[in-house]
């Protein structure tokens, strides 16, 4: 009978121990602001578009000889142990050419403040990109073979355990 009673305890403390460790069902908090749905245990939340906008410089010219170039300039424009007082401005130049005479071209990059006195024009382009979540509802992977699996949004779910197989 007290081994009975023991085996009757022991069981119960394991089934208590299950329960316990049973997942609870609560469902998180929904992130805020977003679009969400809820799935099962998580949420899939749609991704905003973002914008970004972008600057880029340069001078309305290609220099073809760098080296030549940068040492005229220096020597009109520049002061040993004189920090240069503008930006450093892009300056485009062809560094030589590749075996089937195609140009290779460098960014190199000089003084805005030099430039503009040297009488170069200073350009500026401004690049707006938005990119958005794809609007399209993608497809899902063929489903693990042997498994007991289900889609779930965008992957499958083992539907014995919370743990999914490897694809």
């Amino acid at each position: 009978m007290a081994i009975l009673r023991r085996l009757l305890v022991a069981a119960a403390l394991g089934l208590a121990r299950l329960v316990a460790a049973a997942p609870q069902g609560n469902m998180p908090p929904s992130p805020t602001g977003l679009d969400c749905t809820f799935h099962e245990d998580h949420w899939d939340c749609i991704t905003p578009c973002a914008t970004s906008t972008t600057t880029h410089w340069g001078i309305a010219t290609t220099v073809t000889d760098y080296a030549a170039w940068r040492s005229s300039m220096n020597s009109a424009y520049s002061t040993s142990g004189v920090s240069f007082s503008g930006s450093s401005i892009p300056v485009y130049t062809t560094v030589g050419t590749f075996g089937n005479g195609v140009p290779v071209t460098a960014t190199l990059y000089y003084n805005s403040a030099a430039l503009s006195s040297a009488g170069y024009t200073i350009i500026d382009s401004v690049v707006t990109v938005t990119s958005c979540p794809p609007t399209t509802t993608p497809t899902l992977p063929p489903s693990p073979t042997g498994s007991l699996c289900s889609p779930h949004g965008d992957h499958c779910k083992d539907s014995t355990s919370f743990a999914c197989p490897a694809r």
